[in-house]
């Protein structure tokens, strides 16, 4: 018998079931919970919208100066 149909006669195992574990506890209070929702939205709303204005203007800064550099040479004084 060919190997390839040994492979095909053989039965499936059934997957390996592991019993349930311990329950698991709940280790933040209620206001720490709304501790971390305030912040979540804090940063979502104010915080991440600043820093990426920071980057963006930087880029900004960075685009100029580049395109002054490469037009530096044209200028005649």
């Amino acid at each position: 018998m060919a190997d390839w149909q040994m492979r095909t006669k053989r039965p499936l195992r059934e997957p390996v079931r592991e019993e349930a574990g311990p329950t698991l506890k709940n280790y933040i209070t209620p206001a720490g919970l709304q501790r971390l929702k305030d912040e979540h939205r804090f940063l979502l709303s104010r915080e991440r919208p600043a820093v990426v204005l920071g980057a963006a203007l930087g880029q900004a800064i960075c685009v100029l100066m580049h395109r002054v550099d490469m037009y530096a040479h044209l200028c005649i004084y």
